[in-house]
């Protein structure tokens, strides 16, 4: 070998190498920065109902409107600060049926959420070309969910969370158009009922309802569990339980549901 090339390619190597690693370091530095800031900051959005899900851009809030058969509700405001108008349609499910838990992905373009119209609880997403569009269509996915207890999507639409009492159970694909299939479960170390979850973007925290509260965990250093079990806290001079809690596509900010109406917060 021409020892130029080696020199060449062995600096260019470890270059690569030191840059791989700078990258994780501040990756990593910033979720732990991030996963420490409290939420505060908490707004009062008036709509009465539960497990709420919220665009980035805080101007589209899809929630669980507070009637049985439940059904998706939509909320909408022109500005992150203006209050929300009243509801507007969304889908129209079969009638007996429920639709539940909503969840965004892909940029907020693709809306998933759990439906029994088939029998027991599975996943469907709907779709739209851009975040100024309307959700169109309703597609199943190969995910049954035996003693529903909530799910969540990634941020990315290539895996979907499901709670179970003590873990999540969780499945991915290579892209948005292939199944899912089930790849691991992660243990969330103290809980004996967990449900409703939220998992943030890069996966280093998540929220979940227990016990008519919510509480928040972290990713352990080896990826396999979440601990650090913790109550989340807002305001508790204002709201002593907090359920439903959703971070939206940065982790930055949370819709949830206090006193039985749907409320807003931010780090």
């Amino acid at each position: 070998m021409n020892a130029t090339f080696w020199r060449r390619s062995f600096v260019a190597t470890v270059g690569a190498l030191t840059l791989t690693s700078c990258q994780y370091y501040f990756e990593s530095a910033s979720a732990n920065a991030r996963v420490e800031l409290p939420f505060g900051d908490h707004r009062d959005t008036g709509i009465v109902s539960f497990d709420a899900a919220l665009t980035n851009d805080l101007t589209e809030l899809w929630h669980v409107d507070d009637r049985k058969p439940y059904r998706l509700a939509l909320h909408v405001r022109p500005t992150a600060v203006a209050p929300f108008a009243p509801a507007v349609p969304t889908f129209m499910p079969i009638q007996g049926t429920n639709d539940v838990d909503p969840a965004f992905a892909n940029d907020d373009k693709l809306l998933a959420f759990a439906s029994d119209r088939n029998g027991g609880f599975a996943i469907y997403t709907s779709s739209r070309i851009s975040t100024n569009a309307m959700f169109v269509g309703d597609r199943g996915w190969k995910i049954l969910i035996d003693n529903f207890k909530g799910f969540d999507m990634g941020a990315d639409g290539k895996s979907v969370f499901v709670a179970t009492a003590t873990a999540l159970d969780i499945w991915r694909r290579p892209s948005l158009d292939e199944e899912f299939k089930a790849i691991e479960s992660r243990s969330i170390v103290g809980a004996q009922n967990a449900g409703y979850p939220s998992v943030a973007f890069d996966e280093q925290e998540i929220l979940f309802t227990e016990q008519g509260d919510t509480y928040h965990a972290t990713l352990s250093a080896d990826g396999k569990r979440y601990e650090n079990k913790t109550l989340l806290k807002v305001d508790p001079t204002v709201c002593t339980h907090i359920v439903d809690a959703d971070f939206t596509a940065d982790a930055m900010t949370i819709a949830y549901t206090c006193d039985g109406k749907i409320h807003i917060a931010h780090r």
